[in-house]
């Protein structure tokens, strides 16, 4: 059986070379762990009645009892380098492309309420989402929509809590 995915993984590697821009994998690598360091950071930050809930909430977005946040942002970085190179998850890169996307994620909903950490958490999330839409219009490799299927349906679920929260 691995000897198949074996194969089937040179034969993605090939057809991505010759076809496809993975540039857009790596933007939504660099999304996935925006969202992850902002909704992390929200849950050490959240405070006031509804603390407990934030809390706990904005835990279940970095850290699910499954470990499929981190799982699939590994799923993401594995597939890029595999279809690529090690250049598409190169660590200098992707620090300066999460910087660049959590401070726009700041700079469109300031303040430190726990309802404005929800409504970063929500726009970041939302990125996410233009990130895998990003993805699914250039890349059509059937390995990458199989994982791209997967992280959406993560983070649209993400989405709905957060909508769920009332942010006054």
């Amino acid at each position: 059986m691995r000897n198949i995915f074996k194969i089937a993984g040179q034969f993605e590697k090939k057809l991505a070379q010759e076809n496809v821009d993975l540039t857009p994998l790596s933007e939504l690598l660099a999304y996935l762990r925006a969202a992850l360091i902002i909704n992390q950071t929200h849950h050490w930050q959240t405070s006031g009645p509804s603390f407990y809930a934030d809390h706990l909430l904005f835990e279940r977005l970095y850290d699910d009892e499954d470990d499929e946040v981190e799982d699939l942002i590994d799923a993401v970085a594995e597939r890029a380098v595999g279809l690529d190179s090690i250049d598409r998850v190169d660590a200098v890169e992707q620090c300066g492309k999460v910087f660049e996307i959590v401070k726009d994620a700041y700079n469109q909903v300031s303040g430190n309420t726990p309802s404005d950490m929800v409504k970063r958490s929500l726009f970041i999330e939302q990125q996410v989402m233009k990130a895998i839409e990003n993805c699914r219009n250039t890349i059509s490799i059937e390995g990458v929509t199989v994982i791209l299927d997967e992280v959406g349906d993560l983070h649209e679920t993400f989405i709905y809590l957060l909508k769920q929260r009332n942010t006054d």
